[in-house]
């Protein structure tokens, strides 16, 4: 890997958290976690983003709608930072019966999706980064003299890349949303304990979680279907062919949900053996699964449900 294609990105965050026993029975946990988002960036710009109607000053050949870092309104890291990321967490465990053998307990928080480094790879191989070329047969050309009466695209300089790159159609694009946002999780419980003998113990618990502005990619030029038609002509039938194929944007609109029983006995070691014994049941369902800003797309972009 060359050191020139790495853009780190610092990770700010800070918090502030407090545990109040507010008597023998009944003690409380509260905090409040600061967690910005400022997407990743690519020192040599390989970032775009689909915005209908807009032309690029940045590559002067890419297609219209087609904008890059250094194109004006559009953000270096392919969508603007979130700086007012709060998250609050808080819970309680409470002694229900006074003599520390029964106690009840919950528990809430929200979280902040972190998507991986891997998130650019796509956006860094379309045009005019990537390597597609297309050379069309004229009358100075041949298989003896392949790039004759055209331009040789080869060797491609990835670190200086022309204004005026060729790009190939149909172009085949990976956006960034305009309105793209680090997903959120809020996750809870609630939990209770009870010591049926000396030794052992058993716990009933439900948690859940749900997860909404999940990232997800959308099909934004999908093809139409027809009766009787064939993979042969999908391109034919996207409405901005022939200058786009695929339009692969990545959304804030994913959603997922969470829910299980949780049931646990446990005996702690004494007479030289100890038991841990788990049973869950969980219902589980999202349309988006991945925080790599480019591993899960929609099946059904005009239904994401």
């Amino acid at each position: 890997v060359d050191a020139r294609l790495a853009q780190p990105r610092d990770h700010l965050a800070a918090f502030v958290e407090d545990t109040w026993r507010v008597n023998q029975r009944l003690t409380l946990t509260m905090g409040l976690r600061w967690d910005p988002n400022l997407p990743y960036t690519d020192v040599n710009g390989r970032l775009a983003g689909y915005r209908a109607g807009q032309e690029s000053q940045v590559y002067t050949n890419a297609p219209i709608g087609m904008l890059y870092p250094g194109d004006a309104g559009f953000p270096d890291g392919g969508y603007e930072s979130s700086w007012g990321l709060f998250a609050p967490r808080g819970g309680f465990a409470y002694d229900v019966t006074g003599d520390g053998k029964t106690s009840l307990r919950a528990g809430y928080g929200l979280f902040y999706d972190k998507p991986n480094t891997i998130t650019t790879n796509s956006a860094a191989t379309q045009g005019p980064f990537g390597t597609v070329a297309r050379a069309d047969g004229n009358a100075a050309n041949s298989m003896r003299n392949t790039w004759a009466g055209t331009t040789n695209p080869f060797p491609v300089d990835i670190f200086n890349v022309p204004a005026d790159a060729p790009v190939v159609l149909p172009f085949n694009a990976f956006s960034y949303a305009e309105n793209m946002r680090p997903g959120k999780l809020h996750s809870w419980h609630v939990t209770g304990e009870r010591e049926i003998f000396p030794t052992w113990m058993v716990r009933v618990a439900y948690a859940g979680s749900r997860g909404n502005g999940l990232t997800i990619g959308i099909e934004r030029n999908p093809a139409i279907y027809a009766e009787g038609v064939t993979t042969a002509t999908t391109n034919q039938r996207r409405p901005l062919f022939p200058t786009y194929g695929n339009i692969t944007s990545i959304e804030p609109l994913g959603k997922s949900t969470y829910h299980s029983l949780q049931l646990t006995v446990a005996k702690r070691l004494s007479g030289g053996l100890s038991l841990l014994s788990n049973y869950t049941l969980s219902k589980s369902m999202d349309n988006t699964s991945a925080n790599k800003q480019n591993g899960s797309t929609a099946v059904n972009p005009f239904d994401l449900s």
